[in-house]
């Protein structure tokens, strides 16, 4: 079987849509810093954003708190 070459803008879109089911993924899993982190590490645009997450809170803050 021939490798069939694919252009690098077509590798990047699919890089990028692998990236966002996989930060999708872990947004619904409540692991929002993994997911801001894969998104950076993607795109350094994102990068100056995550500086500016809240800091993530304790297992006793999130049950005192019920968040």
């Amino acid at each position: 079987m021939a490798d069939v070459p694919v252009s690098a803008p077509q590798t990047h879109v699919i890089q990028l849509e692998a990236t966002i089911r996989s930060a999708h993924a872990l947004l619904q899993a409540g692991l929002i810093r993994e997911a801001a982190s894969l998104l950076a590490a993607f795109s350094p645009e994102v990068q100056p954003k995550v500086e500016f997450l809240p800091p993530q809170r304790s297992e006793s803050d999130r049950q005192e708190f019920n968040v």
